[in-house]
């Protein structure tokens, strides 16, 4: 990924490289609560909650999922994908 000029540029990283779908309204800079692609399917209580927290910004992006401590991040050229 080139440099970040955009949260819609953003946000499709994001669905392309991780399948994380945010809402349709993160096509601006903000905090996006949703579903997170690797732990959404084993929840047995909650279902619908949206544990992952996305935070797109200038200056890349960053989240973390408060359910399986899934947290990354993309931004000054720098990648992080962790467990």
């Amino acid at each position: 990924m080139s440099e970040v000029n955009s949260a819609g540029v953003l946000a499709d990283w994001l669905r392309e490289e991780h399948g994380v779908k945010l809402p349709r309204r993160a096509d601006s800079f903000g905090n996006f609560n949703c579903e997170c692609p690797k732990c959404q399917h084993t929840r047995k209580k909650h279902k619908r909650d949206r544990p992952l927290r996305v935070k797109l910004s200038q200056d890349g992006c960053l989240w973390f999922c408060h359910h399986c401590s899934w947290k990354g991040g993309y931004g000054g050229g720098r990648r992080v994908d962790r467990k």
